[in-house]
């Protein structure tokens, strides 16, 4: 079974490099393009089954594949992006002077420590896998997963068996299709490709 795991497509605040997790952004036009980009580039890919986060920006990017594929985007909750708390809204720099103090201690464990009011990397990768894993067993054709950056790369983490506190070495930009395989046999996953050009 192939799994193709797609990041939504750009909102505003993406484009402006603000923390969105669990914040309900709407695409911008640049997403809702990349939205349809991807549409095109897997209606020959013989997907069954889209799910998707249940965040606007998500759901928007799975409607163009969807109504190609005319199959029904079915809700995950837990697909949806990380919980970043109070940072949520900020951008990196605003963070590194607003939470000065306490990155000194988040980054000596970046995948335990989570953000105030926030949800940690480890927490992240266990609602992600514990919802993955329940949907194999009612799938035996290739299916979409349109979610989010965090999720994307815990998922990925994990199968290349990187530390989570390195997820920033994989790049996952808004409108990209990295693809993972699950072996039945091995009852694992591996890595097709990560944000790279595919023979579709």
């Amino acid at each position: 079974m192939i799994i193709y795991l797609i990041r939504h497509g750009q909102t505003e605040w993406n484009q402006n490099f603000r923390y969105q997790g669990s914040k309900d952004e709407e695409l911008n036009s640049k997403g809702l393009e990349q939205a349809n980009n991807i549409a095109e580039t897997l209606k020959n890919c013989d997907i069954r089954k889209i799910y998707s986060s249940p965040l606007k920006r998500a759901l928007k990017t799975s409607e163009p594949l969807a109504k190609k594929l005319n199959i029904n985007v079915d809700i995950i909750n837990e697909f949806k992006e990380i919980n970043l708390g109070q940072w949520e809204g900020k951008t990196w720099d605003e963070i590194k002077i607003e939470y000065k103090e306490f990155l000194e201690t988040w980054s000596k464990d970046i995948a335990a420590i989570a953000p105030p009011e926030g949800e940690s990397y480890l927490e992240l990768k266990e609602r992600v896998f514990n919802a993955l894993y329940s949907l194999l067993p009612y799938n035996n054709s290739n299916i979409a997963m349109v979610s989010h950056g965090a999720v994307i790369k815990v998922i990925l983490c994990t199968i290349l068996q990187m530390p989570l506190q390195n997820r920033a070495a994989l790049d996952i930009p808004n409108g990209s299709i990295s693809i993972i395989e699950y072996l039945e046999d091995k009852n694992s996953f591996k890595v097709l490709a990560v944000n790279s050009n595919y023979n579709f």
